[in-house]
């Protein structure tokens, strides 16, 4: 999703400097660039969000096969 975001924006600036050269109205592709990089935006909040909410599971879960590991290993 974020590489798609990006890919768009690269696409809508090379589109903008076009029509500055051209002399065209670039009015239409600078709204819409806003609205990639304002998506963008979202985009890489709900990504870290997502990481922060995930990184604890993480290692709630490498803590708890440490203590399953150990206790495998203790003599019978």
């Amino acid at each position: 999703m974020l590489e798609a975001l990006n890919d768009q924006i690269s696409t809508t600036n090379v589109a903008i400097n076009a029509a500055l050269v051209a002399g065209q109205a670039t009015a239409p592709l600078r709204k819409k660039l806003q609205a990639l990089q304002d998506d963008l935006s979202a985009a890489q909040a709900r990504h870290e969000a997502a990481q922060l909410i995930r990184m604890p599971l993480l290692s709630a879960r490498r803590k708890t096969t440490r203590r399953l590991s150990c206790w495998q290993r203790m003599p019978k």
